[in-house]
């Protein structure tokens, strides 16, 4: 359900109420168990996985400049029920120990439903190019091109885990933020864009009591660590037609790393290294 109100001909208020589901997969439901002796890993389907549901309010403030820039702001809340979680323990089970191979202590993955959770937050988002003001700064016509995007997003989340422990919800970030700055002008695009996203939770381990302590017992919950990304594009159209392109992805390579509990507990550490393309475009 959904509230449109123009304040004037450039703000808008925008109010929603809206519902969402999120299922699990089919390999996610399948009734069946695989393993792999090089990875010592068991991985299987949980056919008891019910959807995740989600019932939710926006309310945004939109404001327009000519030609083509806005500022928006907005807060969002939404309540979650029968939150998914991606799971990882010891497998603890011989069912599937064969030819005098014990597999019981692989590392077994599945998804399950928990309880309860929500989410909300503050969005802020700002798009303006130096065009419409060149004349009143006194700027050079060819400044115009110059301009900026910028968003951002901070999350507070709250989930209950099949075990009943209260964590964030499972792929939140606390914050995501991106910067863009371009320029386009005269048949020229250039465009610089970098994103910075705080840990996340990708996974829940096992929990138990140690020594009277509800602790991990499998290493604890995996995190994926910070995430930088830096990307780059060029463009010239030489014609309508034809166009001259260029795109530098992942510059600075930073590392896709994972850990477990404690930042200083690394399980998975990849780099996939930088990417650049580039060529020429015909449109016809």
């Amino acid at each position: 359900l959904h509230f449109n109100w123009d304040v004037n001909d450039r703000m808008k208020t925008r109010l929603s109420f809206n519902t969402g589901a999120a299922r699990p997969d089919y390999d996610q439901l399948r009734p069946n168990l695989s393993f792999s002796d090089a990875n010592l890993t068991i991985s299987g389907g949980n056919p008891e996985a019910k959807p995740e549901k989600a019932r939710g309010v926006d309310l945004y403030v939109e404001y327009y400049t000519m030609p083509r820039g806005f500022l928006s702001v907005g807060v969002f809340y939404k309540d979650v029920r029968d939150v998914l979680f991606d799971t990882s323990s010891t497998f603890n089970s011989t069912i599937l120990n064969t030819n005098g191979v014990d597999r019981s202590q692989y590392q077994y993955t599945t998804i399950a439903n928990g309880g309860d959770g929500y989410i909300y937050g503050l969005e802020a988002a700002i798009q303006q190019q130096l065009e419409p003001f060149v004349t009143d700064l006194g700027l050079p016509d060819w400044m115009g091109g110059f301009g900026v995007q910028l968003n951002a997003t901070l999350n507070k989340s709250r989930s209950e885990t099949p075990d009943g422990r209260k964590i964030r919800l499972p792929g939140a970030s606390d914050g995501v933020y991106n910067l863009i700055g371009y320029y386009e002008k005269y048949g020229f695009s250039a465009r610089v864009s970098y994103q910075n996203r705080s840990p996340w939770i990708d996974s829940i381990g096992a929990f138990g009591l140690v020594n009277g302590v509800n602790r991990g017992i499998d290493g604890g919950d995996a995190y994926w660590a910070r995430d930088d990304e830096l990307d780059a594009s060029v463009r010239f159209a030489i014609t309508p037609n034809v166009e001259i392109y260029g795109d530098f992805a992942n510059l600075l390579n930073g590392p896709g790393r994972r850990y477990a509990g404690s930042s200083q507990y690394t399980i998975e550490h990849e780099t996939f290294g930088r990417r650049y393309t580039g060529g020429v475009r015909v449109s016809f």
